[in-house]
């Protein structure tokens, strides 16, 4: 299970996600996201992974949509625990910024 927040304040999205982000919980949140964008466009989007405990790859594929939508200066993934550090490290995923 997820729950999310997210704050949309000048053509900017921040999530603060909670819990186990599987394929299940994934396809939610890519869901929802997709709708938002549709109807609000932003320039810059960031997640924060604080109390995130796992990530799937589903939704590693949502960040690497996003990054690719928004462009790499204005995608950022903050807070990341070092589990969750390591996983995008191994993937190849460069946009994680650590604490903020």
């Amino acid at each position: 299970m997820y729950i999310y927040h997210f704050t949309h304040n000048y053509e900017r999205l921040l999530f603060q996600f909670y819990g186990k982000l599987n394929a299940l919980e994934s396809d939610k949140i890519q869901r929802e996201i997709t709708t938002m964008l549709a109807h609000d466009p932003v320039s810059s989007i960031t997640f924060d992974m604080k109390y995130v405990e796992y990530i799937s790859s589903a939704f590693l594929s949502i960040c690497v949509d996003l990054y690719r939508r928004v462009g790499p200066d204005q995608f950022f993934v903050i807070n990341d625990a070092p589990h969750v550090r390591k996983i995008f490290k191994i993937v190849g995923l460069q946009f994680s910024v650590g604490s903020v």
